[in-house]
């Protein structure tokens, strides 16, 4: 019989995202779903019994200090994810929780600082693409210098794609009262946390956003941003709720080449000299440049699913493990969404470290202004 210590779960919220929590959880050893709470009793009631042993609580704030749980899984609407991620630190409680953060990067910094004002607990973000091996080899290659200084990175985001009955299904979705933005913090979080995690964050932001452009919805559902960095590389965020098929393309360009990342595969087309040299210094030719060896890099291991993610906050928590996605490095995320929205919505530049104060009163007016649902 193991003596391993085991890490006791409270879900705080039962709706569709806590499903896949209550999953991971399963699959991890050294984790166990011990408590749910949600403010509707009946769906917390009906998870429950889909788990059996699992306590339920009309109130994440017992739930917390009730003693039965190690750490809280929160999958509440993200306007919920401060108060309830501040009252479990607090009391020392580990925290696992769904992206976003917050609705703006004001309250995401304050959650962040409070992860630092209490150590003993644990904060970590649910942004299970870093430990999935594709993106983790291409942040290999970029740090270890292989594609050179960056020139270029361009996403093209538009496998997203939602139906009305999708918005419809939840009175907060589609509005900035519930949600505070649509595309850009609901369904792009990831690929704006991967984005910043490979090549940094841009310093200008410029954008056009546009809300209701397929749906019957007060945010945004299609955005086109282009990304000015510090270090001179050009970037481009395309994103969109409205079309089928949809794409999911990243390419990286560099001075040593280009890696490419679609279909779940990494490719590298890599030069055999600097691009840039062989511009400036070639006597030969006008319209080529160096030769280039096209190859698919090989991955290795498993990663990208929410276990992942469960099993390193418990070996953070059991053996100290390092978190793949801490609070104070999962801030950027929500800063560079919130920057797109504001520069797409407003059609003017917005330049970054980003104003939280600002922001908070950009979402409250446009709550306040939005039509009724």
């Amino acid at each position: 019989m193991s003596d391993a210590p085991v890490v006791r779960f409270g879900i705080v919220g039962t709706g569709a995202i806590a499903g896949t929590h209550a999953l991971a959880i399963s699959r991890v050893a050294g984790a166990k779903l011990a408590a749910v709470q949600d403010i509707d009793p009946a769906r917390a009631e009906a998870f429950a019994q889909k788990n059996p042993g699992v306590r339920v609580f009309g109130d994440y704030r017992r739930m917390i200090r009730s003693g039965e749980v190690d750490a809280v899984c929160i999958c509440t609407p993200h306007s919920s994810h401060p108060a309830i991620a501040l009252a479990a630190i607090k009391r020392g409680v580990h925290v696992f929780c769904e992206k976003p953060m917050a609705v703006g990067v004001r309250e995401a910094r304050k959650m962040a600082d409070a992860s630092l004002q209490y150590p003993a607990a644990k904060f970590a973000v649910n942004f299970q693409l870093r430990s999935a091996p594709v993106y983790r080899k291409a942040r290999e290659l970029i740090a270890g210098g292989r594609i050179g200084k960056l020139f270029r990175t361009t996403w093209i985001a538009t496998d997203w794609f939602r139906s009305q009955f999708y918005y419809d299904g939840g009175g907060w979705r589609g509005t900035w009262a519930g949600e505070g933005g649509g595309l850009l913090l609901n369904q792009c979080p990831h690929q704006l946390d991967i984005y910043q995690w490979l090549v940094g964050m841009p310093k200008h932001v410029w954008a056009v956003a546009t809300m209701g452009k397929y749906h019957k919805i007060e945010v945004e559902d299609d955005v086109t941003a282009t990304l000015e960095h510090a270090n001179g590389m050009t970037g481009h965020f395309i994103a969109n709720t409205g079309e089928w098929p949809g794409s999911n393309r990243l390419e990286i360009s560099g001075d040593r080449g280009r890696l490419l990342i679609e279909g779940g595969k990494l490719y590298f087309d890599e030069t055999a000299s600097s691009v840039s040299e062989f511009c400036a210094t070639t006597t030969k030719e006008r319209f080529r440049g160096p030769e280039v060896n096209k190859q698919e890099i090989l991955l290795e291991g498993e990663g990208g699913r929410h276990e992942d993610m469960v099993r390193n906050l418990v070996d953070a928590i059991t053996r100290g493990a390092p978190l793949i996605a801490p609070a104070t490095d999962s801030v950027a995320q929500l800063e560079l969404g919130n920057a797109i929205t504001l520069a797409g919505v407003t059609r003017k530049p917005v330049a970054l470290p980003l104003n939280g104060n600002a922001y908070a009163r950009f979402v409250k007016k446009m709550a306040a202004n939005s039509p009724a649902r």
